[in-house]
């Protein structure tokens, strides 16, 4: 059994990893709020810019741009954004793993890492890494993210790639990000129909980002014999019940606020009908009013409404005007597309990374409290065992010596 000495060594040292895990949590929890907002600030403008250059490619005619070719090669270009650091949970691994899944062969792959532990992993494991950017991986900027797209550009241009891909961790929730895999160049997702439905956009389709929330939710242990259907009728039951009563409140104020309102308009009423009497004891009777002319009424005056009919055909959105054409704004519109959607993989992979930094140490923590408390226990246990041993010792000497 451990002595005294070592169990209370062994608290210290949990109680200060868990000042540890403690500020690392506060400090990605504060970073996150940040990387979130900066990620749902960044959402409408790629979405948009995605749907722009979608309208333009399907106006134009005969267009030829170098980052629309195709390469009879046979190596692809991965960029892969994992962490610069670790206590991050299974972030980086997990990453690792779908990059891993997607790369047929070290000898047909290049890669371009975002990331300390992303350099190191696939480095030490043989694989053939052209650039690396370190120490970017928690704070992504547009300048970084247009140096990453010159790099893929020069790269792809030069013949030498047949595709270049993006490997990073979509963000969905707090408490979930999955691992995603798209292809940046060539665009066939603008070109090609057949590639539309395929989850080329950075959160453009909703159905897509539900299928990923519930296949991370399907993933992760179930609690006990519960299943996630009841869970889920669980909630919307208590949604709904939640919602009737908030419901209810609000009839109650709405109903109360209408006599608070029917009181002050007859208190309005009766100030008004007094001074009109005073005036008139004052004054003598005011001249009668001039005849109105009659308002229709809504309810028994019948209105032609058929007037104002027009079919919803009528009503479609008016197609671009591009200028000088198509072509030229397509040109223009490429290149930034692409540093658009990299930047977007940036900031949701940093969001990612955080999160899963901020679950990892909020577990670490609460274990590092559970272990304590054993250790306390432990501790007052042997500090037991040892004073009834020697109160044993006192009684059974002072008995040998009657």
């Amino acid at each position: 059994m451990a002595s005294l000495q070592d169990i209370r060594r062994r608290i210290r040292s949990v109680k200060s990893i868990q000042q540890i895990t403690k500020a690392m949590k506060m400090v990605a929890a504060a970073r996150l709020r940040r990387a979130q907002q900066a990620a749902v600030a960044n959402k409408p403008y790629a979405d948009k810019m995605a749907e722009v250059v979608e309208n333009v490619a399907a106006n134009v005619t005969d267009f030829k741009h170098p980052l629309l070719e195709t390469h009879e090669a046979d190596k692809e270009l991965f960029l892969i954004i994992a962490a610069d650091k670790g206590l991050a949970g299974a972030y980086s691994s997990n990453i690792f793993k779908e990059a891993v899944r997607h790369i047929p062969d070290k000898e047909k792959a290049d890669l371009v890492v975002i990331g300390r532990k992303t350099e190191e992993h696939f480095r030490n494991r043989g694989y053939h890494i052209v650039k690396e950017y370190l120490g970017i991986s928690e704070r992504p900027t547009f300048d970084i993210a247009k140096q990453i797209a010159a790099e893929l550009t020069s790269r792809y241009e030069s013949g030498e790639y047949s595709a270049v891909h993006i490997i990073y961790a979509r963000f969905v929730s707090s408490m979930v990000n999955v691992p995603e895999k798209f292809q940046l160049l060539p665009f066939e997702g603008i070109t090609s129909e057949e590639e539309e439905t395929e989850p080329t956009k950075l959160d453009k389709a909703g159905a897509f980002i539900a299928h990923l929330k519930e296949a991370a939710l399907a993933k992760l242990p179930k609690p006990g014999p519960q299943s996630y259907d009841e869970m889920i009728e669980a909630m919307e039951a208590r949604e709904a019940a939640e919602a009737e009563r908030a419901e209810d409140e609000a009839a109650e104020k709405a109903a109360a606020e209408a006599a608070k309102e029917a009181a002050a308009a007859e208190a309005e009423k009766a100030k008004e009908a007094k001074a009109a009497k005073e005036a008139e004891e004052r004054f003598g009777p005011l001249p009668p009013l001039p005849d109105m002319p009659e308002l229709p009424n809504e309810e028994t005056d019948s209105i032609d409404f058929t007037a104002y009919d027009t079919p919803l055909e009528e009503f479609k959105e008016e197609p671009f005007i591009y200028l000088p054409n198509a072509d030229d704004v397509l040109n223009a519109l490429l290149p930034q597309y692409l540093v658009t959607m990299i930047y977007a993989a940036q900031l949701q992979a940093a969001a990612s990374e955080l999160s899963s930094r901020m679950t990892a140490m909020s577990s670490a923590t609460d274990n590092a409290q559970e272990l304590t408390r054993k250790l306390d226990l432990l501790y007052n246990k042997v500090r037991q065992a040892n004073i009834t041993r020697e109160i044993t010792e006192i009684v059974g000497g002072a008995e040998a010596l009657k």
